[in-house]
């Protein structure tokens, strides 16, 4: 049976780092309930969930992005702005 049902999270307005921490613990329990459902005899529907919030502007330049390439970033434009790095 599928669950048609949508949790709606609303966060407000939130820090980048903390609405991405948010959306990973939800997903994690999900794939938790998945990696349960596979083992057990009894069945469990995963939750869906639509999260709203809003967060300041955030600029990406992708996995195969290179910020250090001509054109990309200059240290004015980087002192302009509150960076969120993240190298994974």
């Amino acid at each position: 049976m599928k669950n048609k049902k949508i949790i709606v999270k609303d966060i407000g307005r939130t820090e980048f780092s903390y609405s991405w921490r948010y959306q990973e613990s939800i997903f994690d329990k999900i794939i938790a309930q998945k990696v349960k459902n596979r083992v057990s005899k009894k069945k469990s529907n995963t939750k869906n969930y639509l999260i709203l919030t809003e967060h300041n502007p955030v600029f990406t330049i992708g996995k195969s992005g290179d910020i250090l390439q001509p054109g990309i970033a200059t240290v004015k434009n980087l002192n302009s702005y509150s960076f969120l790095l993240n190298f994974n």
